[in-house]
């Protein structure tokens, strides 16, 4: 693969609103000339098939994908027993109980802690001049 066609890879983020990570995360990926598709989550919600797909890109589990930090979470979450099928129903109709930003490039999808945990996205590298952005 040369650097002409990692290029044209985008990276996808998503989301649950403007927040100073978000932001900020976007503001590397595209400091380094990445294209960028942005998806609200509040807006645009995930499927079931989608958040399936980030768990298995991921090599996370399904458990890894909630906000703890959620105001909904101690009160829908904390102290349950849900089995996989009700995480994804609880995780689709609560988006805001989703652990974000996530960051999505081809078949690997991470959670975002730090804007520069975008820089972990494994085809990212390829598309970093090295030697150009040391200066």
């Amino acid at each position: 693969m040369d650097k002409k066609e990692i290029k044209e890879n985008t990276v996808e983020i998503y989301h649950k609103g403007d927040s100073y990570k978000v932001s900020q995360t976007m503001a590397l990926i595209k400091s380094e000339k990445i294209k960028i598709q942005d998806f609200n989550i509040k807006s645009s919600p995930l499927t079931a098939t989608q958040l399936k797909q980030f768990v298995d890109y991921s090599q996370l589990d399904l458990n890894d994908f909630f906000d703890r930090n959620a105001k909904e979470y101690d009160s829908k979450v904390k102290g349950k027993n849900l089995d996989q099928d009700d995480q994804l129903k609880l995780l689709i109709e609560e988006p805001e109980l989703l652990k974000t930003p996530l960051a999505k490039m081809e078949d690997e999808v991470i959670l975002i802690d730090t804007p520069t945990d975008v820089l972990r996205l494994k085809n990212i590298d390829k598309v970093i001049d090295s030697y150009n952005h040391s200066k």
